[in-house]
């Protein structure tokens, strides 16, 4: 759980197996491309149901944000100028998109952390 405005707020967090593509390096060597997925959802008082999915590979990590509740504009600026300071940061390449909500898909079983 998270907390906000002094409530716990229920939050569920899907990490999905880690998975390898083949990769070929610039040596022409074949080697394994690791691949890490996972997804925070929580109901926020502002925006609703809204869930972050991350696929993060190679020194990059890709966000997608979905939110019931549109965001304007400014504040999409605003996250995504705030995004690329944390990947300044880090070193890490990257995007941050948004898209409207969508139920996430029902996992097949529990997943282990």
């Amino acid at each position: 759980p998270m907390l906000e405005n002094g409530q716990f707020v229920p939050m569920q967090v899907g990490v999905a197996p880690e998975r390898e593509r083949p990769d070929s390096g610039g040596d022409g060597k074949r080697r394994p491309l690791r691949i890490f997925e996972f997804a925070v959802e929580a109901a926020l008082s502002a925006l609703g149901l809204t869930r972050v999915e991350a696929t993060y590979h190679q020194r990059r990590l890709d966000l997608v944000i979905q939110c019931e509740t549109p965001i304007e504009q400014e504040g999409r600026e605003q996250i995504v100028a705030s995004v690329a300071r944390v990947f300044d940061e880090f070193g890490l390449g990257g995007s941050c998109r948004f898209e409207p909500y969508r139920a996430a898909p029902v996992p097949a079983g529990p997943i282990k952390v």
